[in-house]
């Protein structure tokens, strides 16, 4: 799917940049057992989550523009070309206990924003990034 993005902060973007792709991160699967089900690399399909009340992702947090006071501005967006599965459909997503499902979504942008998650379950090479837009905060140092 061409259409699917992975927005990141500026400090883990020159990470990214470094490594030359995209890693995985936990999945969120339970709150009690971490590394539950399989890492993931988290992509939204919307294309300006920055700008939008959408729920995005990054480094397994879910980023809205209502994050910045967490230091989780999203300044990064790499549209990537890689197999993804919707999060709702995801077989992993159906494993969670439906009261840690229901709080995950509530905690991160609710059931619309949940409608626009997908995961691809391994990492994303920069041979499949289709293109990058840097904001400007991303280049200032830290």
């Amino acid at each position: 799917m061409s259409n699917l993005y992975h927005y990141t902060t500026a400090r883990l973007w020159a990470d990214i940049e470094r490594a030359g792709y995209i890693d995985t991160v936990e999945s969120n699967v339970s709150l009690r057992l971490p590394n539950a089900g399989p890492n993931v690399v988290w992509l939204v399909d919307v294309p300006d989550a920055w700008s939008r009340q959408v729920g995005s992702l990054s480094g397994g947090q879910i980023i809205t523009r209502h994050s910045v006071s967490d230091g989780l501005e999203p300044v990064v967006r790499i549209q990537v070309d890689v197999p993804a599965v919707r999060w709702v459909d995801w077989d992993w997503t159906q494993r969670m206990s439906r009261r840690w499902r229901d709080a995950f979504i509530d905690a991160r942008g609710g059931v619309r924003a949940a409608s626009r998650w997908y995961v691809h379950p391994a990492a994303v090479p920069h041979m499949s990034w289709l293109s990058v837009i840097v904001d400007e905060r991303a280049r200032r140092p830290a």
